[in-house]
């Protein structure tokens, strides 16, 4: 299934691109352009997945040349960060209601292009753990990855491959790591295998039903035949309970498959 992973990069036009990165610099100083990355149509500065460009109006940056374009700043203070830059001088309407993600701001920087600043409230950050501020425990900034232990792991590799679709990110002696569209797992080599008493991982989609379908097709069998429902569900998944079935790999890890209610 077609689907977007996440932003691209944020694009400007500006009649002085080095001012305009001056400008940013000056007041949003975390995300800094380096105008030592200018190439002939302007500025730019990779920050991971993420790109931020500006270049002059009759550069080749695609699109219309009179765009002006838009950029939404997350930010853990709304009332701090407004009145700093009220203070320095700059014009900026902050909403006064909060919104069901929660608070905002607007401003335009010195080429028009229109800015947000954006308070995401507790339960925005409840459904994007991604982006959740570490707490103060020592593992509040640890990334989460699943290890399944696998007693033949050439014969995982193919369940996973024949009967899943699935195929390994990465691999060394002994393992294979696999990617989904959030988060990672591994299998193992191991003597011990697991009890399967338990679901050890679990994959969630946005139509079990059609999942299901495709998996048993490709030869897969599940525990149960029916979708069994479970009430209950956490906050920021936004629903009530969760539709659910399990199977187990070749290993014979437990392993479910949910769709959020």
């Amino acid at each position: 299934m077609a689907r977007v992973t996440g932003i691209g990069g944020f694009f400007f036009r500006a009649e002085d691109p080095d001012a305009l990165n001056r400008w940013y610099a000056e007041h949003f100083g975390e995300i800094e352009l380096d105008s030592s990355d200018y190439d002939d149509d302007g500025w730019f500065q990779d920050r991971g997945e993420t790109v931020f460009y500006a270049c002059e109006p009759d550069s080749t940056l695609p699109g219309p040349p009179d765009k002006q374009w838009s950029i939404n700043f997350r930010v853990d203070d709304l009332d701090g960060v407004v009145e700093r830059l009220r203070g320095a001088g700059i014009e900026v309407e902050a909403h006064a209601e909060e919104y069901p993600n929660g608070r905002f701001a607007e401003l335009a920087d010195p080429e028009g292009n229109h800015v947000q600043l954006w308070e995401p409230n507790a339960a925005s950050v409840a459904r994007d753990p991604a982006r959740r501020v570490a707490s103060d425990s020592p593992l509040g900034g640890a990334r989460v990855a699943t290890r399944l232990p696998c007693q033949d792991l050439d014969r995982a590799r193919r369940f996973y491959s024949d009967v899943l679709g699935l195929e390994p990110a990465e691999e060394r002696d002994g393992g294979l790591l696999y990617h989904g569209a959030s988060g990672s797992f591994a299998l193992f080599a191991s003597s011990g295998r697991s009890s399967g008493e338990s679901t050890q991982m679990a994959f969630e989609v946005d139509d079990l039903d059609a999942v299901v379908a495709a998996l048993k097709a490709r030869g897969l069998e599940f525990e149960y035949e029916e979708v069994v429902e479970v009430e209950g569900n956490y906050p920021s998944k936004g629903g009530r309970g969760e539709r659910a079935v399990w199977f187990r790999d070749s290993e014979g890890n437990l392993m479910g498959l949910g769709q959020p209610l």
